[in-house]
């Protein structure tokens, strides 16, 4: 039979022990405080690979993004070139979503029948990249000394590049 006053006296003498007793391994055997603190370590350690190997692959598909988007460009500029029309400038909002493109181009093509052929080329491209799982939007803006740079950041496009003068505008 185990004596009433066993579990106090049990509870009393644990209560008692000295930390260096309490933590310490013994022969192969691990306290409690000891257990929580692996655990503990571990589950910040996996979170902090999970959290590494997350910005990786966001990282990843951000520049995927902007590589798509430049390639689309490409075909853009090409396109237009031979339609006797030159990029002034090219405004990049690149996103995890997808990418939107805004070039600058010569307020007098507004006025000729070219700038439909130019819409319905970047209708067939955001067309096929959206078949593709990516999302593109291309749009122009007149080329002018007015364009206000503040606006253009504001609305998300974070790079622009004077396709001209070939140099990073910001």
């Amino acid at each position: 039979m185990i004596p009433e006053t066993l579990e106090k006296d049990v509870l009393e003498w644990i209560a008692t022990r000295p930390d260096d007793v309490v933590f310490s391994p013994r022969e192969g055997f691990f306290s409690f405080e000891m257990i929580v603190d692996a655990f503990v370590k571990g589950q910040e350690k996996g979170a902090a690979n999970f959290k590494s190997e997350a910005e990786e692959k966001l990282r990843v598909k951000f520049l995927d993004n902007a590589k798509k988007g430049i390639d689309n460009y490409n075909l853009l500029a090409d396109f237009l070139s031979g339609k006797k029309t030159q990029v002034e400038k090219l405004f990049l909002n690149n996103s995890l979503q997808g990418t939107s493109i805004l070039v600058s181009i010569d307020p007098s093509v507004y006025t000729t029948d070219s700038i439909n052929d130019f819409y319905a080329f970047i209708s067939k491209l955001e067309v096929t990249c959206f078949k593709e799982g990516f999302n593109l939007n291309i749009g122009f803006i007149s080329e002018s000394e007015s364009i206000d740079y503040n606006l253009l950041k504001a609305d998300g496009y974070t790079f622009a590049y004077n396709v001209k003068e070939q140099k990073k505008v910001y």
